[in-house]
């Protein structure tokens, strides 16, 4: 299990493009699809993506 923790801590809202052991961020945006194309563009053609949002938005009931 990967600790996300400092990811998301540093990036509060966007898309991520994470290496495929979800360790480094590769590349964010506002879109899913500005963020996949950024990590092509570094020459990552299959990342994990991850979708965050501010903490304080969540609601867990």
């Amino acid at each position: 299990m990967t600790d996300l923790s400092k990811v998301l801590k540093r990036n509060k809202s966007g898309w991520l493009a994470l290496t495929t052991d979800n360790s480094r961020v590769i590349a964010k945006g506002k879109t899913l699809r500005e963020a996949l194309s950024s990590a092509k563009k570094k020459g990552v053609k299959n990342p994990s993506m991850l979708k965050t949002a501010p903490f304080e938005n969540i609601f867990i009931g």
